[in-house]
């Protein structure tokens, strides 16, 4: 495992090629993991305006990454039904331009929830808070992720089926103060998995 950390590193991407290695990468991977039910797919110009960053190994393999996006529109709207988005209310006294977003995260076997936990999930909230929005979106599909995001400042904006009909929350976090209450519930994680590493 420690070699495994020591290998790899964190890429901000820029080129276009670059960021369609990346989108491909997210695609193959939450197609495999949802078994087909989502596909992933995310447009080059929505990673052209946003920062995208990698994990690569030695050779340059993209292997995990996430992006972090301030500029409308905000891709975790998407993710709501039409219908609901019309009506759908920004964080109390903000408005969407007030807000960031973590989106497209994904990691290919080759990297481990550890070195997730201990140097992706960190610099990407750093990223979100060097934004200067006062308010972070999280989304998700699934309800294990969902239990994770507990925090006292999440208001949630919309909670029932997504755009394609999972069950799903999209939820609005106070970038005051996140490092320090996101790095609680990373350390605890990262403990959980590696305890349950050493019991195998």
């Amino acid at each position: 495992m420690i070699s495994n950390l020591l290998r790899l590193r964190l890429k901000e991407l820029s080129t276009d090629e670059e960021l369609q290695a990346f989108a491909d990468g997210f695609a193959v991977t939450i197609t495999e993991r949802t078994k087909g039910v989502v596909k992933g797919s995310v447009p080059l110009e929505y990673l052209r305006a946003s920062k995208v960053v990698a994990v690569v190994d030695g050779a340059g393999r993209q292997l995990a990454g996430y992006v972090v996006g301030w500029k409308q529109p905000l891709r975790l709207l998407e993710f709501v039904p039409a219908e609901a988005r019309a009506t759908l209310p920004p964080p109390p006294g903000a408005t969407w331009d007030d807000c960031c977003e973590i989106t497209c995260l994904w990691r290919r076997p080759e990297v481990s929830p550890a070195f997730m936990g201990a140097r992706v999930w960190p610099r990407a909230i750093g990223e979100a808070i060097a934004t200067g929005k006062p308010f972070l979106l999280g989304g998700n599909q699934n309800a294990k992720l969902d239990n994770l995001y507990v925090d006292p400042t999440r208001v949630t904006l919309y909670v029932g089926p997504s755009a394609i009909g999972l069950p799903s929350r999209l939820a609005s976090f106070e970038t005051r103060g996140l490092m320090g209450r996101a790095a609680r519930i990373i350390v605890v994680e990262t403990l959980k998995r590696l305890v349950g590493l050493g019991k195998k």
